[in-house]
């Protein structure tokens, strides 16, 4: 699957490289045989792995994101493509040399994280590089890690995130991976821009890309991180719980008040109900996202996705600032914490460029 929080603006598409487009306009013409050899051509002229995946299929597969976020393809698109791409990742793990006697590096995807294309893809760069990489796969329980470390005995653990609402599951792991005295080292869009959300849920180390992940990782060989000092910040991990408890009331109010305030959905059937109640559920899920990692760029991040998928589809701006003000009006007073991350993304929509509400939710 594609990633869903891509924030890529619907006005303006980014250019992008001709072999690119070549590439799904193939797939798109269900030429699928010529979108393979187009690619494993590349690796017979001697192009690395790396390259490839970096230069042409990480790029296609943002690419279909940004089709599907405007409308151009449909989810149909999206999955033919990451099936091509998927399989690709598998031909060209033969290509890859195998790996010498560098040590091993575990790579895994949070609970709850199913988009295992990115990490996959990172694994065959990190094989590339020269690391023994023994991939775990998607959605890993931490209990389930405990009992893969043992067996795998890697000297440092990746962890990939691609949707940030999958972040809730990476505290678990990186305890786990602490109890073994095994760093870990996180990657992927859900991480954001920078190291604020991974220092936060307590990582060792945070990666952009695979260049750096592998300094990093080769770094830690002589010289380890230091011992983690671990995780307090009780008034945000009330206002969670206040907000995973009462979700589904939260979500019935919120929706009462929409349809007060747009009275043309009272009209809507079960069909459009059941979508904009789980419009508003995902608003709630990534202001608990938000206050999980301390970094209101998470829900601003969603809203403007969210904003821009809407105007893709022609829904009037209007319905999105409904929605927010009906979830603002029926969020409990004492969640301060909430309150600011969604004053924030409100603040973000209104004008893009203001830094405001950065960090004011931080309860200690």
């Amino acid at each position: 699957m594609i990633d869903e929080t891509t924030t890529t603006p619907v006005r303006a598409p980014a250019a992008t490289d001709p072999e690119v487009e070549r590439f799904l306009e193939l797939i798109e013409r269900a030429r699928t045989g010529a979108a393979v050899d187009l690619v494993l051509d590349r690796t017979l002229e001697g192009e690395t792995v790396t390259s490839i995946v970096q230069g042409l299929l990480a790029p296609a597969q943002r690419l279909v994101g940004e089709r599907w976020h405007r409308g151009r393809y449909t989810v149909a698109h999206e999955h033919i493509v990451s099936g091509v791409v998927d399989d690709l990742l598998g031909l060209l793990a033969i290509s890859t040399p195998r790996p010498g006697p560098k040590h091993t590096v575990a790579l895994v995807c949070a609970e709850g994280e199913w988009h295992t294309t990115p990490a996959r893809m990172a694994a065959l760069c990190l094989r590339d590089a020269g690391w023994r990489v023994q991939f775990l796969g998607g959605s890993l329980p931490a209990e389930h890690l405990a009992a893969s470390l043992r067996t795998v005995a890697p000297r440092a653990v990746a962890i990939s995130c691609t949707l940030p609402l999958a972040l809730a599951g990476v505290p678990a792991l990186i305890d786990t991976c602490h109890d073994h005295q095994l760093p870990t080292i996180a990657g992927g869009i859900g991480f954001g821009p920078d190291d604020r959300r991974a220092r936060h849920l307590g990582a060792d180390g945070h990666a952009l890309n695979i260049a750096t992940a592998s300094e990093l990782l080769t770094d830690w060989l002589d010289r380890p991180p230091p011992a983690p000092t671990g995780r307090s910040q009780p008034a945000v991990d009330e206002e969670r719980f206040t907000l995973t408890v009462d979700r589904t009331n939260l979500v019935t109010a919120a929706h009462q008040r929409l349809e007060q305030r747009l009275p043309a959905m009272v009209g809507h059937d079960e069909v459009q109900r059941r979508h904009t109640r789980q419009d508003v559920d995902d608003l709630l899920r990534y202001l608990d996202a938000a206050l999980l990692v301390d970094d209101p760029r998470v829900f601003a991040d969603f809203a403007t996705w969210r904003r821009d998928l809407l105007e893709a589809r022609r829904v009037p701006d209007v319905v999105l600032h409904a929605t927010l003000d009906a979830v603002a009006s029926t969020l409990p007073a004492h969640l301060s914490g909430a309150h600011a991350v969604l004053e924030h993304g409100r603040g973000i929509l209104q004008d893009p460029t203001s830094p405001a509400g950065h960090g004011a939710f931080r309860q200690r």
